[in-house]
């Protein structure tokens, strides 16, 4: 009786994890094999995509050049304390991060928030950014 209890649990856990990704996604459960969806099927407005791409080649270039000032003021204003050190141990990767941001191809946008597929060496990574105001700042990495 009592592993009845417990197999309902987790399929009820289960279940509520899988619409709590839905809903994430949009409604669309995009599997990890499946391409992400075009630009241009993403209806957003081109301006917004236009400043969210000048952002990102800006921290781009900024990780490049190894511009610690600029990098941080285009990390999103509520996680600069958390950042800083990581990037400032890290200074000898920021090219690395520079040449991942430079592979990037944007996956979703959704109200302030976007995110970029990076890729390594075969690996790939999520990057996110958000808006804030007219700005986009770099959210996650």
């Amino acid at each position: 009786m009592l592993a009845g209890f417990v197999a309902v649990g987790v399929c009820l856990c289960v279940a509520a994890a899988v619409a709590v990704l839905f809903v994430a996604r949009g409604g669309a459960i995009r599997s990890l094999g499946t391409p992400p969806v075009a630009e241009a099927e993403m209806q957003v407005d081109p301006q917004t995509l236009q400043a969210l791409e000048e952002s990102a080649g800006r921290i781009e270039a900024a990780f490049r050049a190894g511009d610690m000032d600029t990098i941080m003021s285009l990390t999103h204003p509520a996680l600069r304390a958390s950042y800083q050190p990581i990037f400032e141990v890290h200074r000898g990767e920021l090219k690395r991060v520079a040449d991942l941001l430079a592979t990037r191809r944007l996956v979703a946008v959704t109200y302030g928030m976007a995110e970029y597929e990076v890729s390594e060496n075969g690996r790939t990574f999520s990057v996110t950014f958000e808006a804030w105001g007219q700005q986009w700042y770099l959210s996650s990495l």
